[in-house]
């Protein structure tokens, strides 16, 4: 039986997604798959979006991908049921996390703020954000497939 659980994966984590979903069996893709299949509860903030289209934007800018691959990989992106949270309430709090805990700008902090508010878990590929969060958020996790 499967656990109902809240996820809230990073751009980063969705950008390998979207570069390895060609191959079924890359672990990336095994564990977005499961997420999908098994019905979890993925948010993202607002800004997940913006962070998407430019990682992707700038594959095109350096001759690896094309326009077209582009948008068909954020169509394929907003079929995940995404639940998008953009208020108030999130900055202020994204602002004093990144505070609290150090951090050079409130990009992550918005994810960490969400993840926070509705006790979800944090995926990311970021390394140096998991090492310096991680001993007071024991829910952010480093994918290491």
């Amino acid at each position: 039986m499967t656990t109902f659980k809240v996820y809230c994966p990073d751009a980063s984590l969705t950008i390998r997604f979207l570069l390895n979903k060609g191959n079924a069996d890359a672990p990336i893709v095994l564990l977005w798959r499961d997420w999908l299949q098994a019905n979890h509860q993925l948010i993202v903030p607002s800004l997940f979006f913006y962070e998407v289209s430019n990682a992707l934007f700038q594959y095109v800018r350096h001759g690896r991908m094309d326009v077209q691959t582009v948008i068909e990989a954020m169509q394929e992106v907003s079929r995940f049921n995404l639940q998008i949270y953009r208020d108030d309430l999130l900055h202020h709090r994204a602002v004093q996390l990144a505070e609290q805990l150090g951090l050079s700008a409130t990009y992550d902090a918005h994810y960490l703020a969400l993840s926070e508010r509705l006790g979800a878990e944090f995926w990311t590929l970021d390394a140096k954000l998991v090492n310096k969060v991680k001993s007071q958020l024991s829910w952010v996790n480093l994918w290491q497939g």
